[in-house]
């Protein structure tokens, strides 16, 4: 049964396609089905003219920026030459507010299931690829992004470049986390949690710090998938970042195969201070998901996070 919601967006689809014919030249433009699984937006497939393309549509007010970041990474990684991505169309805003992404539609692809070895392998070269331009004096020497950068649909880095990964991760990552929910919640603990663990953030991030690498950003499951023996990603946030900052969600989730991180690391060996980085980063994404559910249970794990955090790096300074 249809609700009043969903005439709302049927509405805004309607008058969506109008402009895409329009501005993206998309002639005899067709819907054909409506894409389910988006967390933060809604998506169609249209038949066209020049043949099928894959349709992104956000009514919220940041919609414009969050696509044009998107398309950039999707150019990025794209231009690497290292792993398919989906070819990024055109942004176009909605005359009622929000914005649309027109991209490449991939009928064949399927789910992650077979590849992961290429894709692990596909994913250590993506990251040393900027290294390896460092090698040669060129390449990007810093971390951050000329884009804003966005973690979920509120929640986005704007410009910046930071000279090491300590800083900004500290900065720009941890801190708004920390501030975001001091302002929405009246428990005291985030605030001296926040205060003893800025003192000793570093730390982790002292011994051979990983010179930046461009990475996907949002680097999960439901942001990959396969054409035939290929790895594809989608729905990157790119960012220059040390190439570990990449294995955040997979390491929390537990779901990618151990082909994969044979693969990857048989091209960029682990790190000498894998586990506190790696701790320093769930950490983060902890906090992040507290940000986005605000739940009871979202709080715990984020409190429970941040305390072994610092208690690992107390016991690494008495070491």
């Amino acid at each position: 049964m249809k609700t009043d919601e969903d005439d709302d967006w049927d509405d805004f689809l309607r008058e969506g396609e109008e402009i895409l014919k329009e501005q993206c030249r998309l002639k005899d433009l067709r819907r054909i089905r409506p894409v389910p699984g988006g967390i933060v937006n809604r998506a169609s497939v249209y038949d066209s003219l020049t043949g099928h393309v894959f349709v992104k549509y956000s009514k919220r007010s940041n919609a414009v920026d969050m696509f044009e970041s998107e398309r950039a990474g999707l150019d990025a990684i794209h231009n690497a030459s290292l792993l398919r991505v989906p070819r990024p169309g055109k942004v176009v805003r909605h005359p009622s507010g929000g914005a649309m992404f027109v991209m490449e539609y991939l009928d064949a692809l399927q789910p992650m299931t077979s590849s992961w070895s290429e894709l692990g392998s596909g994913v250590a070269k993506l990251h040393s690829n900027n290294r390896d331009k460092l090698a040669k004096n060129e390449g990007v020497a810093k971390f951050g992004h000329h884009r804003k950068t966005f973690y979920g649909p509120d929640f986005y880095t704007d410009p910046c470049w930071e000279d090491t990964w300590a800083e900004y991760f500290a900065r720009h990552l941890m801190r708004p986390q920390f501030e975001q929910i001091q302002a929405t919640s009246t428990a005291s603990c985030f605030r001296d949690l926040w205060s003893e663990l800025q003192l000793i953030l570093d730390i982790p991030f002292r011994t051979s710090p990983p010179p930046p690498s461009l990475i996907h950003g949002d680097f999960c499951t439901i942001n990959i998938g396969q054409l035939g023996d290929d790895p594809v990603v989608f729905d990157p946030c790119c960012m220059f970042a040390p190439n570990d900052f990449e294995l955040t969600i997979p390491t929390r989730q537990g779901n990618f195969s151990q082909e994969f991180y044979s693969a990857y690391h048989d091209v960029i060996p682990r790190h000498e201070n894998h586990n506190i980085r790696s701790l320093a980063h769930t950490t983060f994404a902890y906090l992040l998901i507290h940000n986005v559910v605000n739940s009871e249970e979202s709080r715990s794990e984020a409190e429970a996070a941040c305390r072994h955090l610092i208690g690992e790096i107390k016991m690494t300074q008495g070491k």
